[in-house]
C-alpha cells in the first residue's frame, strides 16, 4: 500500500467508512451481477478511489475498511 492511499483513507469519515462497509456487504450479500458491485464501485470512485473491476472494488473496500479501523480504532 502506498503512502497516499494510507492518505486518502485517512481522510475518510465515519460516514465514508459505513457508505463503503455497506456498499461491500451488500455486494458479498448478492449474486454477481445483481448491481450492488457496481454500486461499490461508484462509491469509491466517488471517493477518490479509482477502481476498474469488481474484483478490485472488492480487494480496495476490504482494505480501506481494516485500514480506516486501524487508524481510527
Amino acid at each position: 500500500m502506498s503512502s497516499s492511499f494510507e492518505e486518502q483513507v485517512k481522510q475518510l469519515t465515519i460516514h465514508d467508512l459505513y457508505t463503503i462497509q455497506t456498499q461491500y456487504d451488500a455486494a458479498m450479500d448478492t449474486e454477481h451481477g445483481s448491481g450492488e458491485h457496481w454500486l461499490l464501485i461508484a462509491a469509491l470512485n466517488q471517493k477518490g478511489f479509482h477502481v476498474r473491476s469488481v474484483e478490485q472494488a472488492i480487494d480496495t473496500a476490504e482494505q480501506i475498511i481494516v485500514l480506516w479501523r486501524q487508524l481510527n480504532g
